[in-house]
């Protein structure tokens, strides 16, 4: 088994949090910095405290949850206009540890989004805080990075598979995960994709 052979087995065998340090250490080695820079910013989080967050870096489609959002009192925001659907959708930025820590969860799952609630405050005039969805959604969330994880590994094929890669896993690392501040601006659409950047 060649070392790219020994990766897929490793990416399609250990939960992510221990498969993508290999890759990461593999990345480094044959001098993939894109695949390097992307490892990265799965495994600390699309966070500003991540070195590998720039201000290009937007938080993936893929890291999309679908849900609802609730003031403090618990009431549903109800949106009727269809072209405001991606109101109703969260962007994780968590690390992959902290995913599948979350992807267990036997309940619904609430965060307090406060810099995207801010945004449907000033543009919409409702007041919410927090964003509720199904902890299965993270599942397959999860599946999406692998899926990804494949595609950017199999690239570097040919790099890959002169190499000697192990099959024993990695532990992660754990990083420190903090919130993040936005602007406010008049169109909404773009206020959404821009919290999922790394702002200003």
């Amino acid at each position: 088994m060649n070392g790219f052979e020994s990766l897929l087995a490793v990416i399609e065998e250990q939960p992510l949090s221990r498969s993508l340090p290999r890759v990461l250490s593999t990345a480094i080695t044959i001098g993939a910095d894109d695949l390097a820079c992307w490892t990265k910013l799965e495994l600390m989080g699309y966070f500003p405290e991540n070195p590998a967050m720039t201000d290009e870096v937007v938080v993936p489609e893929y890291r999309s949850v679908a849900g609802a959002w609730f003031d403090d009192f618990g009431r549903m925001f109800l949106l009727e206009n269809p072209d405001l659907h991606f109101v109703n959708e969260l962007r994780l930025r968590h690390g992959v540890a902290e995913l599948e820590g979350l992807a267990t969860a036997t309940g619904p799952l609430s965060m307090r989004e406060l810099n995207n609630a801010a945004v449907i405050r000033e543009t919409l005039k409702v007041q919410v805080t927090t964003f509720e969805f199904d902890p299965r959604s993270i599942s397959q969330v999860l599946t999406n990075i692998r899926v990804h994880l494949l595609d950017r590994v199999s690239a570097y094929r040919g790099e890959i598979a002169p190499l000697r890669v192990t099959r024993e896993a990695v532990e992660p690392e754990v990083f420190k995960l903090a919130p993040e501040f936005y602007g406010v601006s008049v169109d909404l659409k773009a206020l959404w994709r821009r919290l999922f950047g790394r702002g200003s």
